[in-house]
Order: C-alpha cells, then sequence, then structure tokens
C-alpha cells in the first residue's frame, strides 16, 4: 500500500478553519539492513520532492527518533507539518506522478511504516 500518498480527503474536509497546522504522522521501522543515515537521506530527497509539488513548498517533515520510551529497536516517527489544510490539500492533488511518488521506491529499501494517524496542530502560544 501506499504510504505517503492514502490520506483520505474527507479528513480534509472536517479540518476546522482555525488549525495552526496539519500534521500525519507514521510509526515506522528502519530496515534491518539499512542505516540512519540512508534513512534520513532518502528522507530529505521524498521531502524536497514533496516541497517542489504545486502549493506544498512550505511542507515540512521530521524524522522522530526516540530517546526513552517504549519504543523498540529501529522504530521512528516520520512526521509532515502543513501550514494548512490547503497546502495539505495541494499537496495531495499533486502526488500521483512526482518525484515524491517515485522515490517510495527508494524509501521501501530503508524502511517500513505501519500506520499513520493526521493531527490538527492548535498552538498554545
Amino acid at each position: 500500500h501506499k504510504i505517503f500518498g492514502g490520506v483520505c480527503a474527507f479528513t480534509l474536509l472536517v479540518a476546522p478553519a482555525f488549525a495552526d497546522n496539519v500534521l500525519q504522522l507514521w510509526e515506522c521501522e528502519i530496515e534491518k539492513d539499512a542505516s540512519l543515515e540512508q534513512l534520513i537521506d532518502v528522507s530529505k530527497q521524498w521531502t524536497a520532492a514533496v516541497q517542489d509539488i504545486d502549493g506544498a513548498a512550505e511542507i515540512e517533515a521530521y524524522l522522530d527518533i526516540p530517546i526513552a520510551g517504549d519504543a523498540g529497536p529501529g522504530e521512528f516517527m516520520y512526521v509532515m507539518v502543513a501550514p494548512s489544510a490547503a497546502a495539505w490539500a495541494a499537496y495531495m492533488d499533486g502526488y500521483g506522478g512526482s518525484e515524491a511518488e517515485a522515490l517510495e521506491e527508494e524509501w521501501d529499501k530503508v524502511a517500513s511504516c505501519s500506520e499513520s494517524s493526521m493531527w490538527e496542530s492548535i498552538a498554545l502560544q
């Protein structure tokens, strides 16, 4: 299944207009024969390709590597942050056939993601 392209459009339709950010969080695991450096490299390439999609230039991405807690070996979170539902929609609309979609094969060589969820982020400051 598609890790990065499979988001339900309904989620965007119900996102409140006052949302500060839209986040998508993926629960992932690095492949046993891949290194953290390879994961970072592919993630940077994929993020740059996403930012090249019309309307998606402000989307940011983060690798969240655990330093304490219940995470198992090789587990990490991949987090995408869009400044608005409109920016997220632009990313989704332009994803098919993009360089980002083409890079999924490279991503699959270094990591797999089992689940994802979309969140509204409200700034408290």
